[in-house]
């Protein structure tokens, strides 16, 4: 689950067992292609940008420290939004088929300063694009760069008073969310995206605060979603977790909220275990509950401090808290989305044993409604 206005906006082969179609095999009103089918994913290829559907993100959020143990977490999002179809017949050199958005923060944990930034940008004179078969996506000073076959991935992004230059090495390979990579977010045709996740990536480079530079090692994870979808007119918003505990599993769930306060029975849970294998879980069998309660003295939004998330046919118990409350960004000037997307720490059990964790919570349609949106 990832967020962006609609108005305006490791080397592997992965065969589903469900029979598979090539993208844009149906599309909506519009002629966007959506994500209604099981697919053949191929890797490296996949990693890049898929034309055709409206939206599409890549999200990469971590967790690092430096040799002292000083803590940052770490948000890089690029948002690709396709506003036309086509662009046959339209001379201008600006006439383009997508823009690109972006996002970028760091999390100063010790110092419970957050910093963030945002860019807008047309894919041309280079400006900002996306490779269509490998992972290579730019613009606005924002770079992730997984093209060199057999090197780290390279991760940038600079923002007032604060940047990152970042290695990442998978560690894990892509994992699908439902199956051959659908994902429902609601009950309409169409109304879900193509969704994986690296849930493990390791990770070392540079972090920069205020002018001073931290050498950084740790995790992050990865996610890259397509579709063209919107949320539905009775769904608010949602409640997203990406899990790293420390006996080697993963878990991502999201809690997807309607307007009434009701729970939306596409809510999701996948539960990622050591060598990489996942596990679905439908909204009937894993609970979130959220307690306490932060107030951004930004937006006046009002958000959970902390969750309690539980998948009893795993004996897994999670108490899930922020690692520092405000951590909440304005985007007024890419995708018009105010949210809360930020570092947690994870204590509890799993069938009876201690484990502890970090990860990344996004919480959205608490200052305004994500109902029509993606």
């Amino acid at each position: 689950m990832r967020t962006v206005r609609l108005a305006i906006l490791f080397l592997i082969v992965v065969s589903n067992a469900t029979a598979a179609v090539s993208d844009c095999a149906t599309t909506n009103s519009a002629g966007f292609c959506t994500a209604e089918r099981p697919r053949t994913w191929v890797f490296p290829r996949d990693h890049g940008a898929h034309p055709g559907y409206q939206t599409e993100w890549w999200y990469i959020t971590g967790n690092v420290a430096d040799a002292s143990g000083r803590p940052f977490g770490f948000q890089f999002t690029i948002f690709r939004r396709e506003i036309t179809t086509s662009t046959e017949g339209r001379r201008s050199s600006w006439a383009v088929r997508d823009i690109f958005l972006a996002h970028a923060a760091v999390s100063d944990i010790e110092d419970r300063r957050f910093h963030h930034t945002e860019a807008a940008r047309r894919p041309v004179a280079g400006t900002a694009g996306a490779s269509t078969e490998t992972l290579k996506i730019w613009g606005g000073g924002f770079h992730l760069d997984g093209s060199n076959p057999g090197r780290p991935w390279r991760l940038g992004a600079e923002g007032k008073g604060f940047s990152y230059n970042l290695e990442l090495s998978p560690l894990k390979p892509p994992v699908f969310h439902g199956p051959g990579g659908v994902e429902k977010k609601g009950d309409a045709p169409g109304q879900a995206s193509y969704y994986y996740s690296i849930p493990r990536l390791a990770t070392s480079g540079t972090v920069s605060l205020d002018g001073r530079t931290y050498m950084v090692t740790g995790e992050a994870w990865m996610d890259h979603e397509f579709g063209s979808a919107t949320l539905a007119n009775n769904q608010a918003g949602w409640d997203w977790f990406g899990l790293q505990l420390d006996d080697g599993t993963d878990l991502m769930a999201y809690r997807m909220r309607l307007k009434d306060g009701g729970l939306d029975r596409n809510s999701a849970a996948t539960l990622i275990d050591r060598q990489g294998n996942p596990y679905w879980f439908t909204a009937s069998e894993f609970v979130i509950t959220p307690h306490g309660e932060w107030r951004s003295p930004h937006s006046g939004a009002l958000y959970p401090a902390a969750w309690r998330i539980e998948i009893p046919a795993r004996g897994l118990e999670l108490e899930v808290r922020p690692r520092a409350a405000d951590q909440e960004l304005s985007t007024g000037g890419t995708t018009g989305v105010t949210y809360w997307e930020g570092s947690v720490s994870v204590d509890g059990q799993s069938s009876g044993t201690a484990v502890k964790g970090l990860g990344y919570a996004e919480l959205t349609g608490y200052a305004e409604s994500m109902a029509g949106r993606f």
